[in-house]
């Protein structure tokens, strides 16, 4: 274990033996829950942990309301890439992280947060029935099916993030690449596969779910359509809400809608905790 310093709290860099470089921050008091936060491709950890502007961290607003916060960069990605070069297939990746959360963060009531191919990933490790502390999940970024109609609308940035007036200019700056990465194939394969693979998924989710889909989403065709499908699908979760984000583009976390989204975010959870 490696110990970092923080304005904000202290940062534990755990080594399990599933070999994940897990980053985990935490809040200077006692541990309320954990929440357990999975990037999208082509970005890092530091989705979560926004370097240009602290309003914006989840890592930041999450540990001052006193949870723990553990944010891995995904196989493929970052610090995880040389073991993992390729990415992994998600069922894998799942079971990855599921190890990982038993090993080191079994104590305590867990949430998964996902976002894009990790919103996926985050679905698939709570179908696997095995996180036996988990209370929740919050995810981001995808629908069901993909609009091919508009694949080839605009320029190639703004499809991938929305309008670029939605983040800090750093973002698309040199500095921005402290958090964009290559991105990995299995995230390829994985979004366009994922309308076949949801419904299974989907109806072993039990816990509470949030779904949030962005104002200025461009991948998964109509919202109110998406949402509802995505909805109908989670059939054996306890509770299923859902959320449209406002002035938010696909990349929300570091926007400039992020902290709106964050303490929505953080509202579901200690919903979640009153159960």
């Amino acid at each position: 274990m490696t110990i970092l310093s923080s304005d904000v709290a202290t940062f534990d860099v755990l080594h399990p033996s599933t070999g994940l470089v897990l980053p985990v921050a935490e809040p200077d008091g006692a541990v309320r829950g954990t929440i357990y936060a999975l990037h999208g491709g082509g970005l890092s950890s530091a989705y979560w942990d926004c370097p240009f502007e602290s309003a914006l961290s989840l890592a930041r607003l999450a540990t001052a309301a006193g949870f723990r916060v553990a944010y891995p960069d995904r196989p493929g990605h970052r610090t995880n890439e040389e073991r993992w070069p390729g990415g992994m297939p998600a069922d894998e990746e799942a079971r990855l992280h599921v190890a990982t959360i038993g090993e080191v963060l079994s104590e305590g009531p867990l949430f998964l947060l996902g976002q894009s191919a990790g919103s996926m990933i985050s679905l698939c490790a709570a179908a696997t029935g095995a996180i036996a502390n988990l209370a929740g999940i919050e995810y981001s970024g995808i629908g069901l099916h993909l609009d091919h109609d508009r694949e080839h609308d605009g320029p190639i940035m703004e499809r991938y993030w929305g309008p670029m007036a939605l983040y800090p200019p750093e973002v698309f700056a040199p500095e921005g690449r402290a958090v964009t990465t290559p991105i990995v194939g299995e995230d390829g394969t994985s979004a366009f596969g994922w309308w076949k693979v949801f419904p299974s998924v989907a109806a072993k989710v039990t816990v509470p779910v949030r779904i949030t889909m962005v104002d200025h989403e461009l991948w998964w065709g109509p919202i109110p359509q998406a949402l509802a499908e995505m909805s109908a699908g989670l059939s054996a979760s306890s509770r299923v809400e859902t959320n449209v984000e406002p002035g938010a583009g696909h990349n929300l976390s570091i926007g400039w809608a992020a902290r709106a989204y964050h303490m929505g975010v953080l509202a579901f959870f200690e919903r979640c905790l009153r159960v």
